[in-house]
């Protein structure tokens, strides 16, 4: 049998700012690659918006959005497709009861007539989009329990970063002041003793920033060592240093060909090393913190 490429898609994890958002980008402006955009979670269960991506990317020309960070976009970047999580439509999509986008979902799997609800809602979504193949990004916990009872035969690009780097990262972002500075974001990974932390250290942002990180980089990876999904494992620290390499291998490993439209990314867009050495990020004592928290198995 051939292979179901709406079945067997593309998925990429990663925690918050650790360089998921640019590596997904470039791989998604592949020919053949469909995915979530800006405009889906303003329609949710529509997907007729999705026609919409071939006025942009068609045979005669391709443009390609990209997420707002530190190089310089065109104002019409705003209205041309770009990959996002898209986590109201994934809210949308699942079952009542469990919350996608607030949730690891470490014990949930979807049940059979959710499985498929969502693969018809995305292969819908692939074609109206005239692509071959699906791909998307999931930040934060991996989700992969439940993600892998829908699409088994995934590939898995599981993306890390430097965790006191992530966690500088993260700080500096204002949404997170609000969500997850003094408080856990995401539910379902917490037993009492892990409140109990937190209400000792309720005063402390870094160590509960820095708290939130290790448990989904101790989650993710146990999902994965536990369900043994196809799974790349990629560094940020080598797509800084090596970006087209990078890329290339994960071209490759998901069987996509060396489409020219991902390479092209580098001629007109500059790939910044935000990696400054760790001494830099906090002071000497809660450097040492830090690192004394993330040593703790």
């Amino acid at each position: 049998m051939g292979i179901n490429y709406v079945e067997e898609p593309i998925i990429f994890l990663g925690a918050p700012r650790s360089g998921t958002s640019i590596i997904s980008e470039i791989v998604m402006r592949h020919k053949d690659l469909a995915y979530p955009s800006q405009y889906q979670p303003r329609v949710l269960g529509n997907t007729n918006i999705n026609y919409l991506r071939r006025l942009a990317d068609n045979s005669f020309w391709r443009f390609h959005g990209q997420k707002k960070q530190l190089n310089k976009v065109s104002p019409l970047n705003y209205f041309i497709f770009r990959s996002v999580e898209a986590y109201p439509m994934w809210d949308y999509l699942v079952r009542d009861g469990i919350s996608f986008s607030k949730d690891f979902l470490i014990n949930e799997k979807a049940t059979s007539e959710e499985r498929l609800r969502i693969v018809s809602f995305f292969s819908k979504l692939v074609n109206k989009q005239g692509k071959k193949r699906l791909a998307f990004k999931i930040t934060g916990p991996s989700r992969l329990n439940y993600l892998l009872s829908i699409f088994p035969k995934a590939k898995v690009v599981y993306i890390t970063r430097d965790s006191i780097a992530v966690v500088n990262s993260l700080m500096r972002v204002p949404f997170w002041k609000e969500r997850g500075m003094t408080k856990f974001w995401w539910q379902g990974a917490y037993d009492d003793s892990d409140n109990k932390w937190l209400e000792s250290n309720k005063s402390d942002n870094i160590q509960i920033t820095a708290y939130q990180i290790r448990k989904i980089i101790q989650v993710t990876e146990n999902e994965i060592f536990t369900h043994r999904p196809d799974a790349l494992k990629v560094e940020y620290t080598n797509f800084i240093e090596n970006p087209e390499s990078t890329i290339e291998k994960i071209l490759s490993y998901t069987g996509l060909s060396q489409d020219k439209a991902c390479f092209d990314y580098f001629k007109r867009n500059r790939i910044f090393n935000q990696n400054k050495k760790n001494a830099t990020f906090f002071s000497e004592e809660e450097r040492r913190r830090l690192i004394n928290l993330f040593e703790k198995k």
